[in-house]
């Protein structure tokens, strides 16, 4: 959803706006516009996808600022099956 490009720019100036014609719920609208990584990852989202997505958030941070938040949000959320 953020590779193509301007993307990005376009999430982060208006979120809900970029997200009007994505096949979401009102839920995973309301999750994914406000960054709520724990209620993506309760709605389904792959811990790998999620990850990824937050890696693309926050490019412009380095990794000591914004992943310790990131996996202390996660925290307490159990790991995913990832049996195949």
């Amino acid at each position: 959803m953020l590779i193509t490009p301007g993307a990005l720019e376009a999430f982060q100036a208006g979120p809900l706006a970029f997200l009007t014609d994505r096949d979401l719920t009102l839920d995973e609208r309301q999750a994914v516009a406000a960054r709520d990584y724990p209620a993506l990852y309760r709605l389904g989202v792959h811990h790998f996808t999620l990850f990824q997505w937050a890696r693309r958030l926050h490019h412009h941070e380095s990794v000591e600022n914004w992943m310790p938040g990131y996996f202390a949000a996660l925290a307490g959320l159990g790991h995913p099956d990832i049996v195949t």
